[in-house]
């Protein structure tokens, strides 16, 4: 089973036609011909979406992480545009 999104701005807050895949073992985010996240799910407990004013994040939140989040990493970043589809990706992984 395999699961695509799409995503619209890069690490730097750029628009971008970026790909958000999960293939059943992994989560993968590629931009413009760049892989810009590319991992295993087994050191994951889950993935967050965190939303601010006009954009959001994609992040893999390993076990143990804080309240804060501080170890997190961003997987993708989209607009509110995207935000309804890559919660329903959330959802699917």
């Amino acid at each position: 089973m395999r699961q695509t999104v799409h995503f619209d701005l890069n690490n730097s807050g750029e628009f971008c036609d970026g790909e958000l895949c999960f293939d059943g073992a992994s989560v993968t985010a590629a931009a413009e011909g760049k892989t810009l996240f590319s991992s295993g799910l087994e050191g994951v407990e889950k993935l967050t979406l965190r939303t601010y004013v006009g954009c959001g994040t994609l992040e893999a939140e390993p076990f143990g992480n804080d309240e804060m989040g501080s170890r997190s990493v961003i997987i993708c970043r989209f607009s509110m545009n995207r935000v309804e589809e890559i919660g329903e990706f959330c959802k699917v992984v």
